[in-house]
């Protein structure tokens, strides 16, 4: 099995000839020249449709709908567009960024949505430990600047998640939850995740280190841990199923349960605050989900392997 599971993991990512740190650098070039060209886009665009002038946009003055204009046409050039070029730019090498996309294991998409739901109050504790967090008095300044950082991307947030019909519903799904899954997934999982394979040959090590980088480039500190932590989720997800497919389901999942969430509370008259303050789940409550997503995370595993090792047979 040890042998199978390096041949699985490994050697699809060893037959490069173009070095890992030249295909990162690569990322990075192409992530800003996407992000540059597709946020002039997403500015004249908001000032085509919603008004106002290119030299005095601010979010605090945006529609709801603007906000989620600019959101999407951006996130899609930083996040979706790059791995896609560089997957394309890299055939002749033989990387493989996604895995294998088609036909999905029914088994396996929904052990990943019930992975998801188990996992939802360890997390949510995790969210509690971290936004109690306090720096000593010497680095007092530093908590004060992540304080209003969080503040500020709190608020903005707030105002992306008024949903007052159906339609905007179907709209945060879409800048929310589907091109985030999407986006993130190709970009962390699939595409920096497995350069670092590739450069260390270690999937533990990359996918922590990814998990890492994805919970950092949101800029929320005191949500850094939770974030970090399903990060490590999706990279195993990837890992194991050979498949960006599953943990592209996960992150939606997770994402579009928020989204989901928001809506239904404000369809019955209740304010997005109280997003924050339902009732946490008890410590045994959180003890359950930790060990259960272990276990479950194990099975995901061993059904995984099972998987590639008929497939492999078949082929």
């Amino acid at each position: 099995m040890q042998k199978y599971e390096n041949k699985a993991m490994v050697s699809p990512h060893t037959s490069a000839r173009r070095h890992p740190f030249t295909s990162l650098l690569l990322l990075l070039l192409i992530i800003a020249i996407c992000y540059f060209v597709f946020g002039v886009i997403a500015v004249f665009l908001t000032v085509f449709f919603y008004g106002g002038s290119l030299t005095a946009l601010s979010f605090d003055q945006m529609s709801p709908d603007a906000i989620r204009m600019i959101q999407g046409i951006v996130a899609t050039g930083a996040f979706v567009v790059p791995p896609l070029i560089l997957s394309w730019s890299e055939q002749h090498y033989k990387n493989h960024y996604f895995g294998r996309i088609r036909n999905p294991n029914v088994s396996l998409v929904v052990l990943t949505v019930v992975i998801l739901f188990v996992f939802s109050p360890f997390a949510e504790w995790i969210n509690r430990v971290n936004q109690g967090m306090h720096f000593p008095e010497s680095l007092k300044w530093i908590e004060n600047w992540m304080r209003m950082k969080e503040d500020g991307l709190a608020e903005l947030t707030s105002k992306l998640l008024i949903m007052r019909s159906f339609p905007d519903l179907l709209i945060n799904l879409l800048v929310i939850a589907i091109i985030p899954a999407v986006g993130e997934e190709l970009l962390f999982r699939g595409g920096l995740q497995s350069i670092l394979v590739r450069w260390s040959g270690n999937y533990h090590l990359a996918v922590w280190v990814s998990a890492i980088i994805f919970s950092a480039i949101h800029v929320q500190f005191f949500g850094f841990l939770p974030r970090m932590l399903l990060g490590v989720l999706f990279g195993y997800i990837f890992v194991w199923s050979g498949s960006i497919v599953f943990p592209v389901l996960g992150h939606f999942v997770n994402n579009g349960m928020a989204v989901a969430a928001a809506y239904f509370l404000q369809k019955n008259g209740r304010s997005l605050d109280d997003l924050d303050n339902m009732q946490s789940s008890s410590i045994y409550a959180v003890i359950a989900s930790f060990v259960f997503t272990l276990l479950l995370m194990l099975v995901f595993r061993t059904l995984s392997e099972r998987i590639k090792l008929n497939s492999y047979e078949n082929e």
